[in-house]
């Protein structure tokens, strides 16, 4: 029941089904961690925020920390990993693999103290996952105050994560060299439905990029062209945080969009992929990168050699991008204009990195394996110098 209920779960075709199982398995057996865990994300996702803390509590009762094992006898050292359900974190399932030291995952959840001296003693060094400033603020204060307890070195420290909102970041980019930065800002829901009334919103001008504040990747975001669909996007969700971005056509002069992913790891900077679609809203799972060839030779290319696309200029700017984040770890999403300007997306600590299952694309795991190292090494050096 317990692995049935979990894979349904993950599967989420069918929560209620995956809800039924997990209960059963903890009637036959209380004292299974992941099974409260995966009802707790079952609960958040229906939105049933109490309902789902009261799982992780009983989980992290019968487990304070999950241990992934060094892959030798002796560990390095070992990594205290600051998570939340209710906040976004940093995707960490790859980066925190197969390592040669100890990994223990503490779960930061609302009105529950933490064992300040048990997470003391498993942290050589800190990694802050809770990385998501819109949906997670009230978790970011809360670790803000254990890493200050524990006194480790950490990394992606709260306090830098809390200046990391989209509008911020394009604040902090706009002085930027040979960078186009759109502008940003985040307002009520309230606020951009007046606008589409009023048909006017604060200097921009149409098309306006409209997401919502909080969620990553494509989804409740959209290019919108007219104010009576900027109307209607917004009474989906009209008591939500929104973000207004002005749109900058980065076509390249094949009429094709590419989005490229560089990922920064301590001020080294590390290309990631490359997407290359023809609707401006660029993610690699939505192109048909997967059918052509020369767009896999195109990625490939700019893996092996960053300067085969950023000159010294641009990747001074990538360069200049990373140390205005404020972060130690984190990713740039951006484009390349037909002057050859950089066009920012985002920059954010909350950019997925995964090696390939795909026989497709399989050329970039030997590149996307720097990232891993580079991780690893961040860590160690950080352990180093906290000794």
């Amino acid at each position: 029941h317990n692995l049935l209920g979990r894979l349904l779960s993950r599967l989420g075709e069918d929560d209620e089904e995956a809800e039924l199982a997990l209960q059963r398995a903890i009637a036959l057996n209380s004292c299974e961690t992941n099974t409260y865990v995966e009802l707790g994300n079952i609960f958040m996702r229906k939105q049933q925020t109490n309902t789902a803390l009261v799982m992780f509590r009983r989980a992290q009762e019968l487990e304070p920390l999950i241990t992934w094992r060094a892959n030798r006898q002796t560990a390095e050292f070992s990594a205290l990993f600051l998570d939340t359900p209710m906040g976004g974190s940093t995707p960490v399932n790859y980066l925190a693999g197969r390592a040669g030291y100890d990994r223990h995952f503490h779960c930061v959840i609302p009105d529950t103290p933490a064992n300040v001296d048990l997470l003391r003693s498993k942290a050589d060094v800190v990694f802050n996952m809770i990385c998501n400033v819109d949906d997670g603020e009230a978790m970011l204060v809360q670790a803000l105050d254990l890493v200050e307890r524990l006194g480790r070195p950490t990394i992606n420290h709260p306090r830098s994560i809390m200046a990391t909102d989209r509008e911020s970041i394009a604040r902090r980019f706009a002085d930027i060299p040979d960078c186009v930065i759109p502008r940003t800002v985040r307002v009520p829901g309230a606020v951009v439905a007046e606008a589409a009334t009023s048909k006017q919103f604060g200097g921009f001008s149409l098309p306006l990029l409209i997401r919502v504040a909080g969620p990553h990747g494509g989804d409740d975001f959209d290019r919108l062209d007219n104010w009576p669909d900027i109307a209607e996007f917004i009474v989906k969700c009209p008591n939500a945080n929104y973000y207004v971005i002005e749109y900058i056509d980065y076509r390249s002069m094949d009429d094709l969009f590419r989005k490229y992913r560089v990922i920064f790891v301590d001020g080294e900077i590390l290309p990631y992929h490359l997407a290359i679609h023809n609707d401006w809203k660029v993610h690699h799972f939505r192109t048909d990168m997967a059918d052509h060839a020369w767009m896999q030779q195109e990625e490939e290319r700019f893996l092996e050699d960053l300067g085969s696309v950023f000159n010294a200029l641009q990747q001074d700017a990538l360069r200049a991008m990373a140390r205005a984040t404020g972060l130690d770890y984190g990713g740039i999403d951006c484009g390349i204009d037909r002057e050859g300007r950089i066009v920012m997306f985002e920059a954010n600590a909350a950019m997925l990195v995964h090696d390939e299952k795909s026989e497709v694309f399989a050329y970039k795991n030997q590149y996307i394996a720097r990232i891993k190292h580079a991780f690893d090494a961040m860590l160690s050096r950080r352990h180093t110098c906290g000794q």
